[in-house]
């Protein structure tokens, strides 16, 4: 089996190399590890193979795949459908009624995508020079307004820097074409505080950073989802911030 994926994470690699594929082996079935720099190559390769009317024996059996790029390939009709539900581990482990497994960036996914992994934002402070840190997501924003420069995150179009823009604006309901906040500050981006925040973890839990305990880094999260973004919106977000932002 042909597993296209984005290649840029060391760790990610090793997990497929280490232990999904020789978990895999002992049922029987052969996972090749095909890394693509942007999940859209793969996508795009489905594409051009059903327009060459190719529908069976094609170079890609499973993608990893989410927001626009599923969107996208539901859409065109290409993913096949009815599969996800009938995993075993999904029966066993996955809650279908959860909204961030029924849907995709406000897409249904209707069998045709199962989830393998979840991630969360955390940020990282130096206990050292930040005695009282944000305690949520607009304390969190203020911080950045009294301090620039002292808060970064990757840029869009980056992905993470991305998924990080979303999150805030989608957590407070707001579109892709609302203009700036207003003071034409460069930080609607930071991720805002819903009506339901619940507190932050545990100190405890976060008190590891990069592997060193005795680090002076502490990272923190909020312990909370937010709605995501619908995929529709995700690009013209991404080409306001680079425009209107990073320029």
């Amino acid at each position: 089996m042909r597993w296209w994926l984005y290649g840029g994470d060391d760790k990610i690699n090793a997990y497929v190399e280490d232990v999904v594929a020789p978990a895999a082996r002992e049922l029987g079935v052969q996972i090749r590890r095909v890394p693509v720099t942007d999940t859209a190559d793969a996508l795009q390769r489905v594409v051009a193979e059903r327009r060459a009317g190719k529908t069976s024996g094609g170079a890609v059996d499973l993608i990893w795949i989410n927001g626009e790029n599923f969107a996208t390939g539901k859409q065109a009709g290409l993913w096949l459908r009815g599969w996800a539900r009938g995993l075993p581990n999904a029966r066993r482990y996955v809650d279908q009624g959860d909204p961030a497994i029924s849907r995709d960036s406000q897409v249904s996914v209707d069998g045709q995508e199962s989830p393998w992994q979840r991630a969360a934002f955390v940020y990282a402070y130096d206990s050292a020079k930040l005695k009282a840190p944000p305690q949520d997501l607009d304390a969190l924003l203020a911080y950045a307004k009294a301090h620039p420069g002292r808060v970064t995150y990757p840029g869009p179009p980056d992905f993470t820097g991305s998924a990080f823009v979303r999150q805030r604006r989608a957590g407070r309901g707001q579109s892709a074409a609302e203009p700036a906040a207003a003071g034409g500050q460069a930080r609607p981006g930071l991720p805002g505080q819903s009506d339901r925040a619940r507190p932050p973890p545990p100190r405890c839990q976060r008190e590891v950073f990069s592997g060193a305990a005795a680090s002076r880094y502490v990272l923190r999260d909020y312990g909370r989802t937010v709605p995501e973004m619908p995929a529709g919106r995700v690009a013209p977000l991404e080409r306001r911030w680079t425009q209107e932002i990073l320029r």
